[in-house]
């Protein structure tokens, strides 16, 4: 498993209903996204680039520098880079072929 991607804001409020109603708890999840190649520059796992900023991010975030190069969805639905070696759980995207 290699995380989620999303791409608009469509996608962030399909994920974060998930996370809210979907699952037991409300916590922080790992979903795919890095800037492990560029710092700065944040991808998905698919290659995509992440959108910046309001309304996907907290505020000040990604403030992590070169130590969070991982993507984290909060419980309250905002990202946050972080370790990758933090134990949050994950969400995947499973892909229908």
């Amino acid at each position: 498993c290699v995380g989620g991607v999303e791409n608009d804001c469509n996608t962030h409020a399909h994920l974060w209903n998930y996370i809210q109603y979907g699952l037991e708890q409300p916590v922080n999840y790992w979903i795919g996204g890095n800037d492990a190649m560029i710092e700065g520059d944040w991808k998905w796992v698919n290659g995509r680039t992440i959108e910046m900023g309001v309304p996907f991010w907290y505020p000040e975030e990604p403030d992590g520098g070169t130590s969070a190069n991982h993507l984290l969805i909060s419980s309250n639905g905002l990202f946050a880079d972080g370790d990758g070696e933090i134990p949050f759980h994950f969400i995947c995207q499973v892909i229908n072929m």
